[in-house]
């Protein structure tokens, strides 16, 4: 897979009087870098959240895709471990839920 194109993470929101911003902190920066700046909006809370959160949501999916795609290859070679599915499956949920959960919007 080729490296992303957005800023890595980690992802936090920063509050600056009633302005939101997204920063990063990471070492390669040099200084908290500015991601995007929420000014004056009403929900600007809830969409820094769901935003910040984007690159930990993404890592969980691709692990989430990792263990269909091993399900998937188990079934495809006609293994007869129906346990072995189950526990592949039970991980990519547990990734989409891990996605999820790091999603919720904290009031």
């Amino acid at each position: 897979m080729s490296k992303p194109a957005y800023t890595p993470g980690p992802w936090r929101v920063f509050a600056a009087f009633t302005d939101l911003e997204i920063v990063t902190d990471r070492p390669a920066a040099h200084e908290t870098e500015s991601i995007v700046q929420f000014m004056g909006q009403h929900n600007a809370k809830a969409n820094a959240s769901l935003m910040a959160a984007a690159p930990i949501m993404h890592d969980k999916l691709l692990d989430a895709k990792r263990h269909l795609e091993n399900a998937r290859s188990e079934v495809d070679q006609g293994v007869n471990d129906p346990l072995e599915v189950s526990v592949l499956l039970t991980l990519a949920f547990e990734a989409v839920d891990a996605a999820l959960a790091t999603a919720e919007i904290q009031p």
